[in-house]
């Protein structure tokens, strides 16, 4: 068996591969396990164009690719599915190969996030029997289709070709959302995912999250662990943290409505569905029932238009995060902990500006106040992808209702700028957010990976066996 170690690789010119996808993290991975599962060879056709090979393990991601103990996953062990023919597949397997005590909660196993990593190279080791696809380390820069073949351009030289293409990107890196002012003293921390800007933090360094979502509950919960006793600031529009996963269970969807809808039905469909859950989303009765609507939450999504899309994000975006994304039991009770002491504070405002200057951080806020620290990190979510906005700009796919990724099909073909779609190039993952909705979870995104490969299979992937 070929070593799955990640290596640097460059593109034979002269190959034409059956399919490429860019992205190398969770995204590309669940599709390539999907594709190879009854087929394993296939994965000498598949191409992985990602910066991140050689760096990390594939199917790592941002997500997964951090070597921080004190990341974890923020739901348990059963909600990570990959198989829908076997959802407890990562339940079985951490029990079998994962020796950790702090992971278990009343509510549920919530395991490290670098575990997850661990769980999907050892599936791919045991479905990919050759070894992975071929690893090409570089940066995609645009695309042209000719000749029936996807060509790549790339940063590391000659073009690479493809009959089929899928874009699997993931969640683009973060970026400021605010103006910044930075004398390079490493007190600035815009990408936080990895966590590694945690060693850089002193014991009584006072720190800034700038953002109140599940980021910035793991860079509390790790602040907890490490021991750190300065101040927290958190600042955030919402004034509030996440509320705790509790023990729900799953219950069979919530139908809703056939007809297309706008903003106003959607929303107000969703308020009525959630009256006889309670009044408090800290229930499991409530996440019970918000769950079951979310089932078929994203086919509906899709079937709005760009415009009620743009007003039910307007409208409900602040809520829905607070609703949808949930803190692990141990990054809650931390914060709790910190909160009562009166280490963390959170303060209910914008940041508009950041100024770091000899080991200082100013941190500028939009009621005028001005808040001071020793390290400032990026917990806000704002990100942009520079891949998508150049397709964009190429006229080489339509943007979605919100102009910042692909629209696509139902199928996940992506759509062409004029009409209709292509018949070889395809979306995954983060990428299809903007035309579905609701596509962040482990879960949903293998539910997707499952799918495309049923799709990509029946059509001009080669069925090595």
């Amino acid at each position: 068996m070929h070593s799955l170690t990640n290596s640097q690789m460059t593109a034979d010119t002269d190959r034409i591969f059956d399919l490429a996808i860019i992205g190398g993290g969770f995204s590309a991975a669940a599709l390539v396990i999907h594709l190879c599962k009854s087929a394993p060879r296939r994965a000498r056709q598949i191409a992985i164009v990602s910066e991140d090979c050689g760096r990390q393990p594939f199917g790592s991601g941002a997500a997964f690719g951090t070597d921080n103990p004190h990341y974890r996953l923020n739901v348990r062990a059963e909600i990570m599915k990959l198989f829908s023919d076997s959802p407890d597949d990562f339940k079985i397997w951490a029990e079998a190969h994962i020796c950790d005590a702090e992971a278990s909660r009343p509510e549920g196993d919530f395991y490290q996030r670098r575990d997850f990593a661990r769980y999907m190279t050892a599936t791919l080791e045991n479905i990919c029997i050759d070894g992975l696809p071929e690893q090409i380390s570089t940066t995609a820069t645009t695309l042209r289709q000719q000749d029936n073949l996807w060509h790549i351009s790339h940063s590391a030289g000659a073009e690479i070709r493809t009959k089929m293409l899928v874009l699997a990107t993931g969640n683009p890196p973060p970026i400021w959302p605010c103006a910044v002012t930075s004398s390079g003293q490493n007190r600035l921390v815009v990408n936080p995912w990895d966590g590694s800007w945690q060693k850089r933090l002193e014991t009584d360094d006072a720190l800034c999250l700038i953002g109140g979502g599940l980021t910035a509950m793991d860079g509390i919960y790790a602040a907890a662990q490490t021991g750190h006793k300065g101040r927290i600031m958190l600042v955030s529009p919402q004034g509030m943290l996440p509320p705790a996963q509790t023990g729900w269970q799953a219950q069979p969807p919530i139908s809703w409505p056939k007809e297309q809808l706008t903003a106003s039905r959607f929303f107000g469909h969703m308020r009525t569905a959630l009256k006889g859950a309670g009044d408090e989303w800290t229930q499991s009765s409530w996440q019970e029932r918000f769950e079951a609507l979310r089932i078929e939450l994203s086919e509906v999504y899709w079937q709005m238009s760009g415009q009620e899309k743009r007003r039910l994000l307007k409208r409900a975006a602040s809520w829905w995060s607070l609703a949808r994304y949930r803190s692990a039991p141990q990054n809650f009770a931390a914060a709790q902990q910190m909160l009562s002491s009166g280490q963390l504070s959170i303060i209910q405002d914008r940041v508009i500006s950041l100024d770091e200057e000899a080991g200082e951080v100013k941190i500028g806020l939009a009621s005028g106040d001005v808040l001071s620290s020793d390290m400032a990190v990026n917990c806000s979510g704002v990100a942009t992808d520079p891949f998508f906005e150049r397709l964009i700009a190429d006229n080489i796919i339509c943007p979605c209702a919100f102009g910042q990724s692909p629209e696509v099909t139902q199928n996940l073909a992506v759509c062409r700028p004029e009409s209709g779609s292509y018949d070889t190039l395809f979306a995954l993952g983060a990428a299809t957010r903007g035309s579905f909705g609701d596509v962040v979870g482990a879960g949903t995104i293998a539910r997707q990976a499952e799918e495309l490969a049923k799709i990509l299979a029946s059509g001009n992937l080669s069925d090595l066996c």
